[in-house]
């Protein structure tokens, strides 16, 4: 079990890697590869930053929201005072998976680099940083640059979606269409609010639709 938690990504297309690297275009599938690679262990969880405030923001979905202190306070929480519990205002005690859990997801990240990335990273960071939170937001300065334009034109797309397009009006394919652009939108957003406008414009598409109760449902949602 141990072996299968930190051999990472080792599948080169789906690899992190720098920006002069042949997939560096493809870094946002190669966080949802690898955040799947992590499901499928049980080890996202401490990629889960639980802020003080109730609110959760997933590092491996909303790469935009994340701060160096952001991070920083997340990894003193898992390994030093507890996570905080915003109903009752007290600290939950140390979990020791999480600790090794921790432990498995950095060098996992690290095994999913390529060479030259691995170096850097190692050169940036100490030993006992090597931690699964540490590691992935050090290759995400690395690697990953939120770009507005890029946004714009996914939106652009996503907003002129028409389920009249597809075959039989089938929901699933129209579904099976918008979630990537939503992913990878939702990832380069640096703002919390604007998830509501994602939603909103995820589900225009479905109000073209010629099934009046769909449209009805959809708009009521909206």
């Amino acid at each position: 079990m141990f072996e299968a938690c930190v051999k990472g990504v080792t599948e080169e297309s789906f690899q992190f890697c720098l920006g002069n690297e042949p997939n560096a275009s493809r870094i946002c599938l190669c966080i949802r590869n690898i955040e799947e690679h992590f499901q499928g262990l049980g080890l996202e969880p401490v990629f889960h930053i639980h802020q003080k405030n109730g609110e959760m923001v997933n590092m491996l979905q909303e790469p935009g929201l994340l701060t160096e202190e952001m991070v920083k306070t997340w990894i003193e929480d898992l390994t030093l005072k507890g996570v905080y519990d915003p109903i009752n205002r007290t600290r939950f005690s140390l979990c020791d998976y999480d600790l090794s859990n921790m432990t498995m997801a950095g060098t996992a990240l690290l095994n999913s680099c390529s060479e030259g990335l691995q170096l850097l990273i190692k050169a940036a960071l100490k030993p006992k940083e090597m931690n699964g939170p540490k590691v992935l937001f050090a290759i995400l300065e690395q690697v990953y640059s939120p770009s507005i334009s890029r946004t714009n034109k996914l939106k652009v797309v996503l907003h002129s979606m028409d389920l009249t397009s597809y075959p039989g009006e089938n929901v699933t394919l129209y579904v099976g269409d918008a979630m990537p652009l939503v992913r990878e939108i939702k990832m380069n957003s640096m703002d919390p609010s604007q998830h509501l406008e994602l939603a909103i414009d995820c589900l225009q598409g479905l109000t073209k639709g010629t099934d009046t109760f769909l449209a009805f449902k959809v708009n009521d949602l909206r």
